[in-house]
C-alpha cells in the first residue's frame, strides 16, 4: 500500500486564508482646483487598490500658493502635521490640480527634514491626470518611502514592501514618457531618487550602496531637466538630495570613505550656495549643519585642520537660523 499512487486530494473546505490588514493609513485631502472632486476620487481609488493602504478621504483643503513665502510654508507645514495627528493616520496626501495634472505633496506628523528620504512641502509630485500602472506604482512607492513607521509591524511591512515597490517604479524613472511635460519628467526622477534612498534603509547592508547609487543617478537626471527659467532653489534642493545620498553611502563605506565624503561636501557646498536663506531658512540651515558634519567626518579620516575651521563656520552659520529662542532643540 505504501507504493500505490495516492488519490487526488479533495479541495480544502476549511476557512479562507487570512488576509493581511493594511499596514498604513493614508489620508487624501481635498485638492485645490478640483471643483467636483473627481480628481481626488481617482487618487483615492488608485491608492485604495493597493492592499497595504487604508485610504481615508479628508474633506479639508491645504493650499500653498508659493514656496517663496517662508511664513506661509512654515504655517502650512504645521497644519499638515497636525492634520496627520488629528486624523490618526500615518501620512497625508495633499496638493492641487493644475492644467497638466496633479501636483501632490506628502506629509507625516514628524519633521522629516533630516531623513534620508525627506519629502517636505518643497517636493512636488507632478503626475498626469491619468494614472496608468507605472505612474501608480511610483506614487505607491513614494507614499511608502515617505511613511514614518511607528511600530515593529510597520517596520517589517516597509522592509518587505518598499524594495519591491521601488523596483517596480524604476523603469518609469529610467525613461519617463516623452508626452509628459518637463516638470513632470523631472518630478518622476526626483521622486524615484527619494524612493531609492529610502529603499537603501530597508534592504540588507550589502545591497544599500546599489540603491544609493540609483538615487544619486536619478537626482542627476532630474538636474539635467532643469530649465533656465526654473528658480535657483530647485537646483539647490537637488544638490542637497545628492549630498544626502552620498553622505549615507560614505557612512556605510568600510573602505575608501574619504572620496565619498569629498564628493558629498562638494554637493553640500553647492546646496548652501544656491538655497536662498531668506526664502528657505530651514533648508539652508539644515544644509549648513550637514555640511559642517561632513567636514568634521572627513577631518577624522584625513587630519586636515582647515576642514575643522570650515566645519565650525558652517555650524555657526546654522545658529543664525536655529536660535536658542526659536528652535532650542536644534
Amino acid at each position: 500500500s505504501l507504493f500505490r499512487p495516492r488519490a487526488a486530494a479533495a479541495p480544502a473546505s476549511g476557512p479562507a486564508p487570512v488576509v493581511e490588514p493594511p499596514a498604513f493609513v493614508v489620508a487624501v485631502a481635498a485638492l485645490a482646483g478640483d471643483s467636483d472632486g473627481t480628481a481626488a476620487l481617482a487618487l483615492n481609488q488608485a491608492l485604495a487598490a493597493r492592499p497595504c493602504f487604508r485610504v481615508k478621504p479628508l474633506p479639508r483643503l491645504f493650499q500653498l500658493d508659493t514656496l517663496e513665502d517662508p511664513a506661509q510654508v512654515a504655517a502650512l507645514n504645521v497644519n499638515v502635521r497636525h492634520a496627520v495627528a488629528e486624523e490618526e493616520c500615518d501620512l497625508l496626501v495633499w496638493g492641487e490640480v493644475t492644467r497638466d495634472g496633479y501636483r501632490l505633496r506628502l506629509a507625516i506628523a514628524a519633521n522629516d527634514e533630516e531623513r534620508l528620504a525627506g519629502f517636505g512641502a518643497a517636493t512636488r509630485i507632478d503626475l498626469p491626470f491619468v494614472l496608468p500602472e507605472p505612474v501608480a506604482n511610483l506614487l505607491v512607492a513614494a507614499v511608502l518611502a515617505a511613511a514614518d513607521p511607528s511600530n515593529e509591524t510597520q517596520k517589517a511591512a516597509l522592509r518587505r514592501l518598499l524594495p519591491a515597490a521601488a523596483a517596480s517604479a524604476e523603469p518609469l524613472a529610467a525613461k519617463p514618457p516623452v508626452q509628459m511635460s518637463m516638470p513632470q519628467q523631472r518630478a518622476i526622477q526626483l521622486v524615484f531618487g527619494l524612493v531609492a534612498a529610502a529603499a537603501a534603509g530597508c534592504v540588507p547592508a550589502e545591497q544599500a550602496a546599489d540603491w544609493l547609487d540609483k538615487a544619486v543617478a536619478a537626482f542627476r537626471q532630474a538636474q539635467r531637466r532643469l530649465g533656465r527659467t526654473d528658480p535657483a532653489w530647485e537646483s539647490g534642493l537637488l544638490h542637497k538630495h545628492v549630498a544626502t545620498a552620498l553622505s549615507a553611502k560614505a557612512e556605510r563605506a568600510r573602505d575608501a570613505a574619504a572620496p565619498l565624503w569629498e564628493e558629498a561636501i562638494k554637493e553640500w557646498r553647492l546646496a548652501a550656495e544656491t538655497l536662498p536663506r531668506a526664502l528657505m531658512p530651514q533648508d539652508w540651515a539644515s544644509t549648513q549643519v550637514r555640511l559642517g558634519t561632513a567636514l568634521y567626518r572627513l577631518d577624522l579620516l584625513t587630519g586636515q585642520t582647515e576642514l575643522l575651521r570650515e566645519s565650525l563656520q558652517a555650524l555657526q552659520a546654522a545658529l543664525q537660523v536655529n536660535s536658542r529662542t526659536e528652535t532650542p532643540p536644534r
